[in-house]
């Protein structure tokens, strides 16, 4: 049986949670199709891919669903995180198409304010299931309950297992953020005024996919490199945004993890720090 993923935003972090929900449940990455708007899927290889090029336009996803569920009358199909799309676009897809099986990936998401930006009054579709990776509000875990027919909680998406790596033999930093560059700006100022508070002056490695240049000459930039956590058990910091994946990826880790609230549209980071049992003060 095939299995349509539907996976919206251009990020790197949806295509890696779907990845390990695939891994944990030993799914034959050739019966997996997965829709994105990534120009990460590179970084998956076993997967057969359909992408069309990110420019804020939903319906261009929605239309490559609409193709699969034509040509393919029994497949499972998989939702990433918004219930409804990200601008409703999935609410006319279920319409045409009641018959398929939908399942939710949820996480978090900032409920009522995903709610209200959606219509409705044309939604009709009843989750064969949701996986849920992680805990989230109660007025969330609520509409995910009337709107399925079970709720399955994932609490161990797999973690890298292979060899540890060290970019260096001595202490030093790690900031994670694959991007964008406002964004990784955000965090490195964030993360320098962190390290003026300790005694010694520690090199910091900065991961993203995105270019950027710096004066500071204790700043090095590792680019479109995917895994990294075969690098966190050396680093003696490792500074992360409150993202779903990192912060599941690093729980092990959380002695030494600093992460920081980006502000998302839907994505509730700050209340992701203070499920987690993080401290929520960026200062």
């Amino acid at each position: 049986m095939k299995r349509i993923f539907f996976i919206e935003g251009g990020g790197l972090g949806h295509l890696s949670r779907v990845d390990k929900c695939i891994r944990l449940h030993n799914w034959d990455p050739k019966d997996c199709i997965l829709l994105t708007h990534s120009v990460f899927y590179k970084y998956f290889p076993r997967y057969t891919w359909k992408y069309t090029k990110w420019d804020n336009k939903s319906e261009n996803l929605s239309r490559l669903l609409y193709s699969q569920l034509t040509a393919l009358h029994d497949a499972l199909v998989y939702i990433d995180t918004f219930p409804c799309g990200m601008t409703g676009n999935l609410i006319t897809v279920f319409h045409d198409f009641p018959k398929h099986r939908y399942i939710l990936l949820a996480r978090i998401l900032k409920w009522q304010d995903y709610l209200h930006a959606m219509d409705l009054s044309n939604f009709s579709i009843h989750f064969e299931k949701v996986l849920l990776f992680e805990h989230v509000p109660k007025d969330q875990f609520s509409w995910l309950q009337t709107h399925a027919s079970t709720v399955e909680h994932i609490e161990n998406l797999p973690l890298y297992d292979g060899p540890k790596q060290a970019l260096l033999d001595s202490p030093h930093i790690l900031l994670i953020q694959s991007g964008g560059r406002k964004d990784v700006e955000r965090l490195l100022q964030w993360v320098q005024l962190q390290e003026k508070q300790q005694q010694k002056v520690l090199p910091l490695f900065v991961f993203t996919q995105v270019p950027f240049e710096t004066k500071d000459k204790n700043v090095h930039f590792v680019y479109n490199q995917y895994p990294v956590q075969q690098y966190f058990e050396a680093a003696t910091r490792i500074y992360t945004a409150a993202g779903f994946n990192l912060m599941q990826e690093l729980q092990n880790y959380k002695h030494k993890h600093h992460a920081y609230p980006l502000d998302r549209k839907y994505d509730d980071q700050k209340l992701r720090l203070k499920l987690y049992g993080y401290s929520t003060k960026t200062s």
